[in-house]
């Protein structure tokens, strides 16, 4: 089973519901991860997938057991990448497996 993530407001309304490749990531944070990783500047798409899977790998790692409504609020630098408005304020549930 693949893994689906589900961010909510504090008021329960999701905001985003889908598989993590899926996540809205700030064109600005790939093509920064392409120069770190590749040095490209002008990355390809497939720089592009790679960067944009590197950086939902990253931020997965922050997260130990189980998911369920867990807050964003911790974790680091979420706002130079993740492309939703208040990202901070957001909570995560996990589901599926990888």
């Amino acid at each position: 089973m693949k893994k689906t993530l589900i961010l909510k407001t504090k008021e329960n309304v999701v905001v985003f519901k889908g598989r993590p490749i899926t996540l809205p990531i700030k064109e600005a944070a790939i093509k920064a991860v392409c120069i770190e990783l590749f040095d490209d500047a002008d990355p390809c798409i497939i720089h592009e997938s790679y960067a944009s899977q590197t950086i939902i790998d990253r931020f997965l790692e922050t997260f130990d057991g189980p998911v369920k409504d867990v807050s964003l609020a911790h974790v680091k630098d979420l706002e130079t990448w993740l492309d939703l408005l208040d990202p901070k304020d957001l909570y995560l549930t996990i589901e599926g497996k990888s």
